[in-house]
């Protein structure tokens, strides 16, 4: 995962137009053992939303950099 993926992501995020619901796929990411994942732009759009999201509107930055810490290494995006 790019800075650009992770740029492109969080603005569907915030519009709030993820197409893609599953989390499933993301569970774990943050794990030593948990094997580098082929995702979509939606995809990635999703966990930002369910990660960094907060009730009054503002996003959670410290989860969403664990997500770009983390995507570098686990995640590929392709589109």
């Amino acid at each position: 995962m790019t800075k650009q993926d992770l740029r492109r992501a969080f603005e569907i995020a915030k519009k709030g137009s993820s197409k893609y619901d599953s989390l499933d796929w993301s569970l774990g990411f943050g794990m030593s053992d948990y094997e580098p994942r082929h995702i979509t732009v939606d995809m990635l759009a999703n966990l930002i939303s369910y990660q960094c999201a907060c009730l009054d509107g503002s996003w959670d930055q410290v989860a969403l950099n664990e997500i770009a810490e983390h995507g570098k290494r686990k995640f590929v995006v392709v589109d």
